[in-house]
C-alpha cells in the first residue's frame, strides 16, 4: 500500500523541504498538515501544497545564489 499524497512527499523530499516548512508557508501548524495528509487530498489542496513547495524551493535557491555571490 502506498502512502497517501506520496507525490507531495516526494516533491518536498526532492527539494530538501521539510513538511513543517510547507505548513508554515500555507499558514497551518505542522500537526494540521500531517493530519490532512493522512488521506489523499483533493486536487486544489494538492495544488496549494505544490505551489508552496515550489515557492520555498525558489527562495532557497535564491538564498544559496546570494550566499555564493557574497563569498
Amino acid at each position: 500500500m502506498t502512502r497517501a499524497n506520496s507525490d507531495i512527499r516526494a516533491a518536498a523530499k526532492k527539494f530538501g523541504i521539510n513538511l513543517w516548512m510547507v505548513a508554515a508557508e500555507i499558514g497551518v501548524s505542522e500537526a494540521t498538515l500531517c493530519r490532512r495528509m493522512r488521506f489523499e487530498l483533493r486536487g486544489d489542496e494538492k495544488s496549494q501544497l505544490m505551489s508552496a513547495i515550489e515557492e520555498i524551493a525558489r527562495r532557497e535557491a535564491e538564498n544559496h545564489a546570494d550566499d555564493a555571490d557574497n563569498s
